[in-house]
């Protein structure tokens, strides 16, 4: 009882400066490929973070495997999504001119004096002056097929890359893998459904992805085990086959901690990258990065497929930044008015992929979040509706108002 307590009870600041002090720290693959995303100057000090771990850093073995497999599409995916900026800056612009055209006709067909290329022109310029500044952003990124200086870290970090498997280990956990995804027993269930019959070839041996993630928890059971040491382990994959919510947090899953502990005796502690960088702060003198290295690892985190959609929170913005003069308020009522409808269509496709759920499997989960949709999509009409009727006030005083020019 006394172990179990040990384990599963949350531990003092003290316990858990201890534990760093006497970690093996490893690296998950996602964290290393997400440098490629990152802006040049938080990608240095990163690095230099991974340099000064020293001997306290380990990279298994099928750690080293993926990135090596996976950086050159993580390189031409930043490649694409730069593009794909781009194009979606476009699209947002035509939307956004299309709703003031067919809004404006909807209003007021006779209406006259009021200025709508004026309004577009306005739009056309937010938005080339948008894409300059992306352009201008990509410039300034290194061309990472001639200088890559995450492989040249990587590189130096090898000499603490583990052993791989022999073919007889490896099958052998193919077959307890088997048994364990079936009652989803963590890690690495969740990614059946993509990977499963995908692999990479190391050597003579072959690798299936779909067991991928336990084949890097066995490597590390088995590293701490030979250290003696507890593991500190960081990961971006937030997936339920690594995590659970507690209080809304995401904390390693209690099966994890619990196999850890058995197999090893010793402590096991998982982080995000962006945890791990603020718990440095506390625990480590010389591992610190600036607060806007940890804000950007965020954003990214949290900043999900850059597509057109997300732009109704750029157009929210622009539409603060008007002025309220009457001609000007009618030009920021038209993009309030394009943010409102792309956020309707956003909410009305995601309720259609609630709907899709099959009623005797729908959980509580699932009914609440429809339950909030449906009182999203009824606020958002309600806006439209506001909207509408202030820019059919404003129309007709200006109409008015052209009697006494």
């Amino acid at each position: 009882m006394e172990e179990l307590l040990k384990i599963l009870l949350p531990k003092s600041e003290n316990e858990k400066k201890d534990l760093w002090d006497r970690a093996i720290f490893v690296t998950d693959t996602n964290v290393l490929l997400s440098l490629y995303k990152y802006t040049n100057s938080t990608r240095g000090q990163l690095l230099k973070v991974l340099d000064k771990m020293g001997d306290k850093l380990w990279v298994p073995h099928q750690v080293a495997l993926e990135f090596l497999y996976n950086r050159s599409i993580k390189i031409h995916e930043q490649e694409e999504e730069y593009k794909n900026h781009l194009s979606a800056i476009d699209k947002a612009k035509d939307k956004a001119k299309k709703e003031i055209d067919d809004n404006l006709n909807s209003i007021k067909k006779s209406f006259r004096k009021f200025d709508t290329e004026n309004i577009k022109t306005r739009i056309d310029t937010f938005f080339e002056e948008l894409k300059k500044d992306i352009e201008k952003d990509n410039s300034d990124n290194p061309n990472f097929y001639e200088e890559d200086e995450v492989l040249e870290t990587f590189k130096r970090i090898s000499r603490t890359i583990g052993s791989s498997y022999s073919k007889e280990e490896l099958d052998e956990i193919y077959l307890e893998g088997e048994e364990r995804y079936k009652l989803n027993i963590p890690p690495g269930y969740k990614d059946l459904q993509d990977k499963q019959g995908e692999f990479k070839i190391y050597g003579e041996t072959t690798i299936k992805n779909e067991y991928g993630d336990l084949i890097l928890w066995k490597q590390i059971i088995d590293k701490a085990k030979i250290e003696k040491k507890p593991v500190v382990f960081i990961t971006d994959d937030v997936k339920e086959d690594w995590r659970e919510n507690n209080k809304g947090k995401k904390v390693p899953r209690k099966e994890l901690i619990n196999e850890f502990f058995e197999r090893t005796k010793q402590q096991f502690m998982m982080y995000t990258t962006e945890s791990f960088l603020k718990h440095t702060i506390k625990y480590s003198d010389d591992w610190h990065v600036n607060d806007d290295v940890i804000e950007e690892v965020h954003e990214t985190m949290t900043n999900h497929k850059f597509n057109y959609e997300n732009f109704h929170i750029i157009l929210d913005e622009e539409f603060k930044s008007y002025k309220k003069s009457k001609e000007e308020r009618v030009g920021a009522l038209y993009l309030e008015l394009a943010s409102v409808q792309i956020q309707i269509k956003n909410c009305n496709t995601q309720l259609m992929e609630l709907d899709k759920s099959e009623s005797g499997n729908r959980s509580h989960a699932v009914e609440l979040e429809e339950d909030i949709k449906q009182i999203s999509l009824f606020n958002l009409q309600k806006k439209k509706k506001k909207i509408l009727n202030e820019l059919k006030e404003l129309l007709n005083l200006k109409q008015e108002e052209s009697k006494f020019d």
